[in-house]
């Protein structure tokens, strides 16, 4: 016994049924990659927290030993001021990078604006000149006022 082909209608009626169970489940599916990967951001930012303690510690002791290095050959005072004044160039250079990566920096998105400020102007044109538009003739020789092409 041949199985019969669902009809159209049934097939459409069905339709909004298997769209709303196919939203479900990429929601779902979204919530769990976001849940995996915000696990993995967190453990990666404690690891960072934890290094750069660390480096925090570390910092005074690479400074104490390069003071007691200089100071082999130089007064104590002058090898750390030497330290001192190299540290205070690093922080004016470093400082000097961020400033002209801050001037550049915008968090508005202004070619996404930019986008969508022209799909809205071209919806406001379709919407302005509705009254203008008339319909083209066509295949089936469609007269102005009829259906047809819409221009």
């Amino acid at each position: 016994m041949a199985k019969k082909n669902p009809n159209t209608f049934k097939l459409l009626g069905a339709l909004p049924g298997q769209t709303m169970r196919l939203v479900r489940t990429e929601i779902a599916n979204a919530k769990a990659e976001v849940a995996g990967g915000f696990k993995n951001l967190l453990t990666g930012v404690a690891l960072i927290v934890v290094a750069l303690v660390l480096f925090f510690w570390a910092i005074p002791v690479f400074i104490t030993a390069a003071i007691a290095g200089i100071a082999e050959a130089l007064p104590v005072w002058l090898s750390a001021l030497i330290i001192g004044g190299a540290i205070l160039l690093v922080i004016v250079i470093v400082v000097l990078i961020a400033v002209s990566f801050l001037k550049r920096a915008s968090i508005v998105p202004k070619e996404t604006i930019a986008r969508v400020q022209g799909d809205l102007d071209a919806a406001q044109h379709v919407v302005d000149n509705v009254d203008q538009m008339t319909a083209k003739p066509g295949k089936k020789g469609t007269k102005p006022g009829e259906k047809g092409t819409w221009r």
